[in-house]
């Protein structure tokens, strides 16, 4: 093990997918003679190979941690403690790195100082007949807006995050889904600054695992959709509290709030009323992006709220008509 902290931790969790997991490793040292790199492998309780897997690999760069299942949100906390680089990188076992892409964020960081760095992304299916999708993301200027505007995608595979700056943030426990969505947001009120590189910097891997299903029934999307709001709400406070914060983290930080609530609308409108006062009470003069003239006409005339409870009746039943 080397003696001086290395340049990378990379913090693999892993739950029963060897066939994966080497792959995912093996990627994180793609560029070893241009970066010191150690990977932290948390197995999560598996009852495949994995572990017979992880104890054969005679590579110091590699640091196993065996663990009774907890969930992945545990086992990267887990791996949070035990990491000594001065940047962190979260990766799925079952996603990779992209040639050059995790020395092409080391140098932006060393170059900018900023406290992240993300890339463009992969998306590659197990379905052989499918081609895979090079995915970019936009420039943002800090990890807020990067999230808030949806500009940049919020998979933590995507980021190299200054140890420093997130050393205080742990992945949420108790959460069943959105775990990824409550650390970026957590991070991002840290006020934490960005730097964009125009490559591929992992590959996302899309298979027939399980996964949380895109069509879910109407009481855990309202679920979701009133976590996202608590969670962008949360982190939209804490900045506001900041000094210094970001000339348009009000636009921004509304807009987002606002997104959500609008989503959860046609599930429970009186929830979203509540939404769009706490919002008018931060940012008196905030009204939303309209597609339509119209309806921006209406927001001016009247308000939005106005607009929508005119526009309500019609936004439920093309709700319920998606969701048959």
């Amino acid at each position: 093990m080397s003696r001086n902290p290395p340049d990378v931790s990379v913090i693999i969790p892993t739950y029963n997918r060897r066939e994966y997991l080497q792959r995912a490793t093996e990627s994180c040292f793609e560029d070893e003679n241009a970066l010191d790199i150690e990977v932290i492998v948390v197995d999560d309780g598996s009852t495949d190979d994995t572990r017979a897997y992880l104890e054969s690999l005679e590579d110091e760069r590699v640091h196993t941690i065996f663990q009774e299942n907890q969930g992945g949100s545990a086992a990267r906390n887990r791996g949070m403690e035990k990491a000594r680089g001065k940047y962190l990188k979260f990766l799925d076992d079952d996603d990779y790195l992209h040639p050059g892409g995790l020395k092409a964020q080391h140098e932006a960081l060393e170059g900018s100082g900023a406290d992240v760095c993300y890339g463009d992304h992969i998306l590659r299916w197990e379905e052989e007949e499918r081609d895979s999708q090079h995915c970019t993301n936009a420039e943002a200027p800090d990890l807020f807006t990067a999230l808030a505007t949806s500009s940049v995608d919020r998979m933590p595979l995507l980021f190299l995050m200054r140890h420093s700056s997130v050393e205080s943030v742990r992945w949420d426990e108790s959460m069943e889904y959105l775990e990824d969505y409550a650390f970026m947001l957590e991070a991002s009120s840290q006020g934490l600054s960005c730097e964009k590189v125009d490559v591929p910097v992992a590959v996302h891997y899309i298979h027939e695992g399980p996964r949380l299903s895109d069509r879910m029934e109407e009481e855990r999307s309202a679920f979701l959709l009133r976590r996202k709001c608590e969670m962008f709400w949360g982190a939209f406070q804490r900045l506001l509290n900041n000094d210094p914060r970001p000339p348009s983290l009000l636009d921004t930080g509304a807009a987002a709030v606002w997104e959500q609530a609008h989503k959860l609308a046609p599930f429970d409108f009186s929830e979203f009323v509540e939404w769009y006062r706490k919002i008018k009470r931060v940012h008196p003069d905030f009204r939303p992006e309209r597609p339509h003239p119209l309806l921006k006409f209406s927001d001016r005339l009247f308000s939005p709220l106005v607009t929508e409870i005119v526009l309500q009746p019609y936004r439920k039943l093309r709700s319920t008509a998606q969701r048959r």
